[in-house]
C-alpha cells in the first residue's frame, strides 16, 4: 500500500478507535445516572472507555486468545455508547462555536500527524526484547501459565499487551505497534488542543486549561521519540498520568471555588464531584494493572481525590452508595483479575514482588524474581554495575546525580520551572493583583512530588518517572498563573510553548512524510535450542533481538533455562516449568 495511503488510513483508525472507546466511556458515565454536559465530559470519556476494555481484555484472556472477536465486543459496547448518548452529543454539537468547529478540524489533523510519525517500525530499544514477544503470545494463546518460566521479564504482566493484541486485526495484521501508543497520545493531544483553544479564546480558561496546554511540546516529543510507533508500556503510564492529573488539578481548582464561594455541593454537581472520583480511581487502579510501578502514584491519586471531594461536599455521606459500589467493584474487578492473571503467569499477584506467592507448580522461583527486581533497580541507579554494589548504600547517589544532570530536557528542565519560574509567576501575578488565594489547589502537587520520591528510592531512570517531571512543572505553573490578569497565562504558555518547540524539536523530521519502514514488525534472526525435555526454544543470534520471532523465544543463551518443559508435552498453551520430570 502506498505510504500516504496508509497514514491515511493509520489517521482514520485513530479517529474511529478514539470515538469507540469514547462511546464505551458514555456508556460508564450514563450508568453512573450522568448526561453528557460538556465538552470535557466528551474528551474524558475515550479514557474511561479504554480502562473498560483493559477490564473486558483481561477476562476475556483468561479464557480465549485476543483476536478480533474481543475487538467486535468492545467495538459492540463503544458503538452501543454512541448511539444512547447520540441524542445529547447531538445537541451539544449544534451549540458548538466556530472555533469548536475548527478545532475539531485541529483535531484530525494531528490525527494525520501523529499516524505519520507512528507507521514506522518500533524504536523503543524493549521493542523486540520482549514488547512484541508479549503481543504475539497473547494474539495467539488464551494465558499461559509459567509464562514467566521462559524468560522472567514475560511475567511482568502489563495488561498494556492486551490492548496492544487486541489491534492485531485487519490492515495492522503485524502493524498493531503503528496505533498501539498513538492512540493514547492521540487522546492526550485532543485534551492538549482543546485546553490551548479555551486558553486563546479567553472566555472561562482555567488552571487545567493552561496545564493541558503546556503539555504541547512534551508530547510532541514522545510522539516523535522511542515511544510513538512502539507497543510499550511506559506510553500507557505517562498518558493515564497526564490525563488523570489533569482531572485531579480540576477538582482542585474546582472545590477552591465552591469553598470560596460557600457552595453546597448538592444535585447534579454533588453527583459529578463523585463521578470524578470515581474516574480517577479508575484511572489509578488500571494504571496499576499496566505497571506495577505505577502504584505509589496511584495510591496519592486516590488519596487526594478523596480529599478534594471531603472540601466540597456540605453534607451526608462522603460518596453516594452507587458511587461507593462503582468504585469498589471496578477495583475489586480490574486488581483481582489482574492479580489472577499475576498467578498464572510467574506465580506471584504483582511479579516480580514475591510477596502472596502460591504454591503452584509453575511458580516462579523466589531467588529468580529478587535478582529481577534488583537488577532493574541496581541498572538505574547506576548502570552496568552489580546489584551487590550498589544496592544497600548510597553510594551510588553522586554518580547518578552528576548523570541526571546531564538530562537537561527530562529532569533538569522540568525542575527549574517548577522551582524557579512558577514562584516567580506567582510572586508576580499577587504584586498585581494584591489579591490572595486559597492554597488548597497547591496540594495537586503532592501527586507528582509522591511520585517522584517513589522513583528515587526505587528505579530511578528518567524513562521510569513517566510524566511525573512535567507534571511537576507544568502543575507548577499553572497555579502560579491564577495570580494576575487574564493575559498572562496565554503569553506565557506561548512563550514557553514556543521556546521549547524550537529549542528541542527537529522541525523537519516533524514534518517528515518519507523514508518510511512501515512494516510489518520484523523477524528476528533466531536459532533452536533444545532443552534436557526435548523443548525446542528460539533464541536470537543477537541477544534481546527477539521481535516477532517464532514461539517460544527467550532472549539469549543465558537466559534459557536447560531444565526449562512444557507441562504437557507438544502443547504450549499448556505452560511451562523448570526442573526435571518425575516419572
Amino acid at each position: 500500500m502506498n505510504a500516504m495511503l496508509y497514514v491515511g488510513l493509520a489517521a482514520v483508525a485513530l479517529i474511529a478507535l478514539s470515538l469507540l472507546l469514547g462511546g464505551c466511556g458514555l456508556l460508564v458515565r450514563r450508568a453512573c445516572g450522568l448526561p453528557v454536559r460538556s465538552t470535557s465530559d466528551l474528551l474524558l470519556a475515550p479514557w474511561v472507555g479504554w480502562c473498560l476494555a483493559v477490564l473486558i481484555l483481561q477476562i476475556w484472556h483468561l479464557a480465549f486468545p485476543v483476536d478480533r472477536r474481543v475487538l467486535l465486543v468492545i467495538a459492540a459496547t463503544g458503538l452501543a455508547g454512541l448511539l444512547l448518548n447520540a441524542g445529547e452529543i447531538a445537541r451539544r454539537a449544534a451549540g458548538w462555536p466556530w472555533r469548536s468547529r475548527w478545532m475539531a478540524l485541529l483535531i484530525a489533523a494531528a490525527a494525520v500527524w501523529v499516524a505519520n510519525q507512528t507507521t514506522t517500525q518500533p524504536k523503543h530499544p524493549d521493542s523486540p526484547l520482549y514488547h512484541i514477544v508479549s503481543v504475539r503470545w497473547a494474539t495467539d494463546y488464551a494465558i499461559v501459565p509459567g509464562l514467566g518460566n521462559l524468560r522472567n521479564i514475560l511475567g511482568y504482566n502489563s495488561s498494556f499487551f492486551l490492548y496492544a493484541a487486541m489491534l492485531d486485526n485487519g490492515p495492522f495484521q503485524g502493524k498493531f505497534h503503528h496505533l498501539a501508543g498513538g492512540l493514547l497520545l492521540f487522546l492526550l493531544l485532543a485534551r492538549i488542543l482543546h485546553g490551548a483553544s479555551r486558553l486563546l479564546a479567553g472566555d472561562r480558561a482555567r488552571a487545567w486549561h493552561v496545564f493541558d496546554a503546556l503539555f504541547l511540546v512534551p508530547v510532541i516529543l514522545y510522539v516523535m521519540g522511542d515511544y510513538g510507533s512502539s507497543p510499550s508500556p511506559d506510553v500507557a503510564v505517562f498518558a493515564l498520568g497526564v490525563a488523570a492529573a489533569s482531572e485531579l488539578l480540576r477538582q482542585y481548582v474546582e472545590a477552591e471555588g465552591r469553598e470560596e464561594g460557600g457552595l453546597s455541593g448538592a444535585g447534579g454537581r454533588d453527583r459529578e464531584a463523585c463521578y470524578a472520583v470515581f474516574v480517577l480511581s479508575l484511572l489509578a487502579t488500571v494504571g496499576i494493572t499496566v505497571k506495577v510501578s505505577f502504584a505509589a502514584f496511584a495510591l496519592t491519586l486516590g488519596a487526594l481525590a478523596l480529599f478534594a471531594r471531603l472540601k466540597t461536599h456540605a453534607r451526608g455521606p462522603l460518596l453516594d452508595g452507587r458511587t461507593a459500589a462503582w468504585i469498589a467493584g471496578g477495583g475489586i474487578l480490574l486488581l483481582g483479575t489482574w492479580m489472577v492473571r499475576g498467578i498464572i503467569t510467574s506465580g506471584y499477584p504483582a511479579y516480580p514482588s514475591t510477596f502472596l506467592g502460591w504454591p503452584v507448580e509453575w511458580r516462579v522461583s523466589a531467588e529468580m524474581a529478587r535478582r529481577n527486581a534488583e537488577s532493574v533497580c541496581a541498572w538505574a541507579r547506576m548502570p552496568g554495575v552489580p546489584p551487590e554494589q550498589v544496592l544497600g548504600n548510597w553510594r551510588w547517589v553522586w554518580l547518578w546525580a552528576n548523570r541526571m544532570l546531564r538530562n537537561g530536557y527530562t529532569v533538569v528542565l522540568p525542575l527549574t520551572l517548577a522551582a524557579v519560574l512558577a514562584p516567580v509567576l506567582h510572586a508576580t501575578g499577587r504584586e498585581q493583583t494584591g489579591a490572595r488565594r486559597s492554597a488548597l489547589p497547591w496540594l495537586f502537587l503532592v501527586l507528582p512530588i509522591a511520585g517522584l520520591a517513589f522513583w528515587f528510592l526505587t528505579a530511578p531512570e528518567p524513562r521510569f518517572a513517566g510524566a511525573a517531571f512535567w507534571i511537576l512543572a507544568n502543575g507548577a505553573v499553572a497555579l502560579a498563573l491564577r495570580s494576575g490578569d487574564a493575559l498572562r497565562p496565554r503569553m506565557a504558555v506561548a512563550c514557553m510553548t514556543v521556546t521549547l518547540f524550537f529549542s528541542n524539536v527537529d522541525v523537519v523530521q516533524f514534518v517528515k512524510p518519507w523514508n518510511k519502514d512501515m512494516g510489518p514488525v520484523k523477524q528476528g534472526v533466531v536459532e533452536a535450542m533444545t532443552t534436557r525435555s526435548g523443548l525446542t526454544v528460539f533464541v536470537p543470534l543477537v541477544d534481546g533481538q527477539c521481535w516477532d520471532a517464532p514461539l517460544p523465544c527467550t532472549t539469549s543463551r543465558q537466559q534459557l533455562d536447560p531444565d526449562l518443559r512444557l507441562r504437557v508435552p507438544g502443547d504450549l498453551s499448556r505452560g511451562f516449568v523448570v526442573g526435571r520430570q518425575t516419572l
